[in-house]
């Protein structure tokens, strides 16, 4: 298995695991088209991250996972967030790409994608894969951590997240669309 940063090529296989993530969790982002959000992801914005994942065999795309690198409040290092949630508070107004301007009204919205595996290929390190590359980005971008949510009924994934990270806390949102 290998993995990478999203490149342009990786449309056709990445939109059909996208297309699955969101059906998986109920994502219904009727103003964001798949060519749209993975547009968003290879466009250079140095506070957006998206790796996939290889199965080695096949060299076919079985997973992805998509980071925002936000400032934070607290620590002069930013923080990295796999999850939409995160990103669809006000704290996002303040993100500021490398020549000076806001990254883009997209992340007001909640666009970040979470991590994801193909489901007939789940449960051969490909997910473990893929958070250990984010914190390895989030460590080359300075981040002081790298942080997500999790539904709480998600055992599997939860299994996969306790042998990797810490919890913090516990995530609380309100919608606001």
């Amino acid at each position: 298995m290998s993995i990478t940063p999203i490149q342009e090529s990786d449309f056709p296989e990445w939109s059909v695991i996208w297309q699955q993530y969101r059906e998986f969790s109920g994502i219904h982002a009727a103003d964001s088209t798949p060519r749209e959000t993975f547009d968003r992801l290879v466009a250079g914005n140095p506070n957006v991250c998206g790796l996939v994942v290889r199965d080695t065999e096949t060299s076919k795309v079985v997973g992805l996972a998509h980071m925002v690198v936000l400032p934070s409040l607290r620590s002069r290092k930013p923080i990295g967030y796999m999850n939409g949630a995160f990103v669809s508070f006000p704290l996002s107004l303040g993100v500021v790409g490398g020549g000076g301007q806001v990254a883009g009204k997209w992340l007001m919205r909640g666009d970040c994608l979470d991590l994801f595996v193909d489901p007939a290929a789940r449960r051969r390190g490909y997910g473990r894969m893929l958070v250990l590359g984010l914190a390895e980005e989030g460590r080359k971008m300075n981040c002081r951590k790298v942080s997500w949510g999790v539904d709480e009924d998600n055992v599997v994934a939860r299994g996969l997240y306790d042998g990797v990270a810490s919890i913090c806390r516990l995530l609380y949102s309100i919608d606001l669309v």
